[in-house]
């Protein structure tokens, strides 16, 4: 029994170890961000500000209804002088009206109003997404600075731990003459240098760590398993590679202007400048219709209740009702000289939107060609660090040990340590610049960098 109770927590335990190893940090930190981060708790709210003023431009399509009701009541005492004897009358009365009131031209331009207002949402989607694609890309990019410290942090560390190793093992030759206080000169500098270049690491590890926290409004930071640039390709990155790879592709069986032209309208940025160039026509149609009259219908019906009394005796009881309808035109035209100024200044606001699109259109092809060449170029670089790593890691082990032997000079062995260093922080270093190129790339995209699982219902 008891066998079978340690198997099955040695099983656990393994499968816990294994669900920690496939966690992916940085689509943690990704989903945890999302769910947190104040900018896009705002942009939920303004898309619900949006989402009302719609419905308030299709409720001024109804017409206005009022509804209006009153009682009153009256007495008059008089005084006979001849026989001495009073006298009572009045008469209470009630009445009750009904009126609606309906703008005919006026619901035209609310039509209009409607359609410029579904423009507005649609521009407040999109502007959400781009919000939360650039707050992913941005959170990417400050993760991946973090992560990229701390590998550095780790090598330093090693390579402090063997600048010790090497220094005291430098010392004791020293002592028996076998080497001079040169050599332990430099195994002591090293050491220094080394622990100098962890306290700056620190204070740049301390920064980035507050950056991070401070983007995902969250101190789950320092709880999420580490991400090593060298060893680990996070399954949220192997996503963007794929549609990295089936860009640079499609890039090769296209001619270039058709190429650019065709991944410049996947911009969210342009996407968004083109839908607002779309609803500043749609306004300024809008404001060409200022110089129609306005017209209105108004229909209004009363009924009125009095009853008469004298004596203290009941009265007759009267009913009134009374029925109107009415045609209203208003038209404003010593205003048509200030409007057909108004009108066009919002026409040149028109055309400098349309050049400043122009002009965003350039940028962006410029800009996604550029990126899509660094990518590229940072994939044939990733490839060639990694060759240089290995060759300085079997470099430095052979340094190692001719050193030990006495065949090299100390000197030598610490240009192999050296050279082993760089080699692993420049692999870890373009591995960072490629994952923060591709997500950028694939914002510049339009391509959806949330990690699966993020409810972002509320944008549809």
């Amino acid at each position: 029994m008891r066998k079978k109770i340690s198997l099955l927590v040695l099983f656990c335990a393994l499968t816990a170890h294994a669900a920690v190893e496939n966690e992916d940090p940085l689509e943690k930190v990704v989903s945890l961000g999302v769910q947190n981060a104040f900018e896009i708790q705002s942009q939920k709210l303004v898309l619900d500000q949006e989402h009302d003023d719609q419905k308030n431009n299709y409720a001024k399509l109804l017409p206005t209804v009022k509804l209006s009701a009153s009682k009153s009541y009256g007495a008059d005492e008089s005084l006979n002088t001849t026989t001495g004897s009073t006298s009572y009358s009045g008469a209470n009365s009630a009445s009750m009206s009904v009126a609606a009131n309906w703008a005919l031209w006026d619901n035209y331009a609310n039509i209009r109003n409607i359609q410029v207002g579904s423009k507005s949402l649609e521009i407040e989607r999109l502007t959400s997404r781009q919000k939360i694609q650039g707050y992913i890309r941005g959170l990417v990019s400050a993760y991946l600075e973090y992560e990229y410290l701390l590998s550095e942090r780790e090598i330093l560390l090693v390579r402090l731990k063997e600048s010790k190793i090497t220094n005291d093992e430098s010392q004791v030759l020293v002592k028996v003459g076998a080497r001079t206080r040169i050599d332990a000169y430099d195994t002591e500098i090293e050491v220094a240098n080394t622990e100098r270049d962890l306290l700056e690491k620190e204070n740049s590890i301390v920064a980035a760590e507050k950056n991070l926290a401070n983007r995902v409004n969250a101190e789950a930071i320092k709880k999420l398993p580490r991400l090593d640039l060298l060893k680990i390709v996070p399954y949220y990155m192997k996503s963007f590679e794929k549609e990295i790879l089936e860009i640079l592709d499609s890039g090769k069986s296209q001619r270039n202007e058709e190429w650019n032209e065709a991944l410049s309208r996947r911009n969210p940025e342009l996407q968004t400048k083109k839908l607002t160039l779309e609803k500043s026509e749609m306004e300024l149609k809008q404001k060409r219709l200022s110089y129609f009259p306005s017209t209105s219908i108004s229909l209004e019906h009363t009924v009125e209740l009095d009853r008469y009394l004298a004596d203290d005796v009941t009265g007759p009881r009267t009913a009134l009702q009374s029925s109107s309808i009415s045609f209203g035109l208003s038209w404003t035209f010593w205003d048509w000289f200030s409007t057909a100024r108004t009108i066009r200044n919002s026409e040149r606001d028109f055309d400098i939107k349309v050049l400043d699109y122009r002009e965003s259109d350039k940028k962006a092809r410029v800009e996604i060609e550029n990126s899509v060449q660094q990518v590229a170029i940072y994939r044939k670089t990733i490839a060639t660090s990694r060759l240089v790593l290995e060759k300085a890691a079997a470099q430095l082990r052979y340094s190692q040990e001719m050193y030990r032997l006495g065949r090299i000079t100390l000197l030598q062995m610490q240009q192999a340590t050296r050279r082993h260093y760089e080699a692993q922080i420049a692999l870890a270093a373009r591995l960072k610049d490629y994952y923060i190129m591709a997500a950028s790339l694939l914002y510049s995209l339009g391509e959806d960098l949330t990690p699966p699982g993020t409810d972002l219902r509320w944008i549809r």
